[in-house]
C-alpha cells in the first residue's frame, strides 16, 4: 500500500458538517502554512546535509591526496632501502674477498 495514502492528509478526516465556509479556508490555510513551514525545514535540513557532504568530499579528497603522496614517498624509501641492502650484500662479499686476500697474504709471507 502506498505511504501517502495509508498515512492521508490532516484535512481527509477532519468532519467539516459543523463549519462555515470561512472556518473551513482558515483550517485548510492552517494546513497549507504547517506544509509549507516543513518544507521549509526540510529544505533547511537538505541544505545542511549537502554542505555537510561537500565538506566531507572536500576531506575526503584531501586525505586521498595525503596518502597518495605518503605511497609515492613509502615506495621511494622503499627503493631506496632495497638498494642500500643490495649495496650492503656487496660491501660484505668484498670484504670477505679482501680477507681472503689477506689471509692467503699472510699465508704466503708466512711461507717465505
Amino acid at each position: 500500500m502506498d505511504k501517502h495514502k495509508s498515512e492521508g492528509s490532516s484535512l481527509k478526516n477532519f468532519n467539516f458538517s459543523k463549519f462555515t465556509k470561512d472556518e473551513i479556508i482558515e483550517k485548510y490555510e492552517a494546513v497549507l502554512d504547517s506544509r509549507e513551514t516543513q518544507v521549509t525545514f526540510l529544505s533547511f535540513e537538505m541544505g545542511k546535509v549537502q554542505e555537510r557532504l561537500i565538506n566531507l568530499q572536500e576531506l575526503y579528497d584531501q586525505l586521498e591526496a595525503e596518502n597518495l603522496a605518503l605511497k609515492k614517498n613509502l615506495d621511494k624509501k622503499h627503493a631506496f632501502l632495497s638498494q642500500e641492502l643490495n649495496n650492503k650484500e656487496i660491501m660484505f662479499i668484498r670484504l670477505q674477498s679482501k680477507e681472503q686476500e689477506c689471509d692467503e697474504l699472510k699465508l704466503k709471507v708466512t711461507i717465505y
